[in-house]
């Protein structure tokens, strides 16, 4: 019994040599005090007190007297050994005593904080600027159009996210594209904006101007080109786990790849959308979010238009928003915004979805711990998150990214462009 007692006094004893970050900041171990945090779900007075240490298990001697270690022998770190095997795991013979190893689980390495790779994938199409709608929910105010609302929310979304997230934009159909069908569908060559950190700026000024009027913004809605186009950039990067497309239209994609007349080009729907998506989703693990401007459950009439015949717009943006492997729960499975108010929502939720998914490189092994900070602040893991607070792997299994919970990522978010904002290192668990 007195070797039983023994053997696991000292594993908890020598828990606070347990390996910390490099640098030797002992702020990062499991049981280490933290700074007082700023945001929901960021622990303030975590610790773990090491007062037994003062006593000597060794002191007690072990049953049987001929391998008893007293007080006063050198060999302190615990129950008496000659082999490492001799010892629990985590612990190796060290002058014939078993002693934590603090390299046990590896070297613990500090993870890159990846950054998602997005692209905003807009409708440039006629109708964005022939439409105009209640922007403000308020009929007494004047009515704006479409492609003035997308670019006012675009610059809201670059302007609070850039720092977060990686960003790169595609417009459909390209800038050269015209109203006439032979160049309705034209697609620029290459992104409007390559994918990279702080292209906010660069994003809008690609952009026509918020006022600009169908003698600039026109064209067909060459929806599945535009997708192609940023899935092709996305796959050629040298890219992190998290990779996402934001698609946001305000009708019914038409310009398919194989028409053979004008009628084939702007009167059917090219159903090679949802197929496109998906394939992006299951090949290359690029999801995709789709939000409508203003698409009513409606089927279109079948007339000579430019617009898709016969076609329920609502039900086709159901269809890829599943194939794009990021649908909403309940039966509406994009974001449908009827005004600029609800247009601003959907996009700010998702770049805030996408932004407080966090790639961990290098992916933590299962001997190790994450332990995360946010300005200072140590935040709890909770695998649920139905409280809103702390963090939780996208995948328990995998580990390879992190999901701030819902109020927590609101407050990383208040803090995010700042240095240090965020930091995550990896500890050994504590053993047994």
């Amino acid at each position: 019994m007195i070797l039983q007692h023994v053997r696991w006094f000292y594993p908890i004893l020598l828990l606070a040599s347990a390996c910390s970050s490099p640098g030797g900041d002992a702020t990062d171990s499991a049981g280490a005090t933290a700074d007082t945090g700023i945001g929901p779900g960021i622990v303030t007075d975590a610790s773990v007190s090491s007062s037994s240490s003062s006593s000597s298990a060794g002191s007690e001697g072990v049953e049987g007297g001929e391998d008893s270690v007293t007080a006063g022998e050198s060999n302190s770190g615990g129950p008496p050994c000659v082999r490492d095997d001799e010892c629990e795991p985590a612990y190796i013979c060290i002058d014939n005593a078993c002693q934590y190893d603090a390299n046990w689980c590896g070297k613990p390495e500090i993870p890159a904080i990846i950054r998602p790779q997005v692209v905003l994938v807009l409708d440039k199409s006629g109708s964005m600027v022939l439409n105009d709608w209640d922007h403000d929910a308020d009929p007494a105010s004047a009515a704006v159009t479409r492609w003035n609302s997308l670019y006012s929310v675009v610059e809201l979304i670059t302007g609070g996210f850039d720092a977060q997230m990686d960003l790169g934009a595609v417009l459909f159909p390209g800038v050269d594209a015209k109203s006439s069908y032979a160049e309705a569908c034209l697609m620029s060559d290459a992104p409007d904006v390559a994918v990279g950190p702080l292209h906010g700026a660069s994003i809008l000024a690609a952009l026509p101007a918020a006022e600009a009027d169908e003698a600039i913004v026109q064209g067909g809605t060459p929806a599945t080109a535009g997708v192609a186009l940023a899935v092709s950039h996305l796959v050629g990067l040298e890219a992190g786990p998290k990779r996402y497309l934001l698609l946001v239209t305000d009708g019914a994609a038409n310009c398919k790849a194989d028409a053979a007349s004008n009628h084939e080009i702007g009167d059917v729907y090219d159903q090679a959308l949802a197929p496109t998506v998906a394939a992006a989703y299951t090949e290359h693990e690029i999801a995709t979010f789709v939000v409508g401007v203003d698409i009513q459950d409606l089927t279109s009439p079948e007339k000579p238009d430019g617009q898709p015949d016969g076609t329920n717009t609502y039900q086709r943006l159901n269809e890829v928003a599943t194939a794009g492997g990021m649908p909403r729960p309940g039966d509406e499975k994009f974001y449908n915004a009827q005004n600029q108010i609800e247009l601003s929502a959907a996009l700010t939720a998702i770049a805030q979805q996408v932004s407080c998914t966090i790639a961990l490189d290098p992916v933590p092994t299962d001997e190790q711990d994450v332990v995360l900070k946010i300005d200072g602040g140590l935040v709890a893991q909770d695998q649920s998150c139905d409280g809103g607070v702390g963090w939780r792997f996208v995948d328990p299994l995998v580990r390879d990214a992190i999901e701030l919970c819902a109020d927590t990522c609101a407050a990383y978010q208040t803090i995010a462009a700042a240095p240090g904002a965020i930091a995550i290192s990896y500890n050994c668990k504590t053993p047994g």
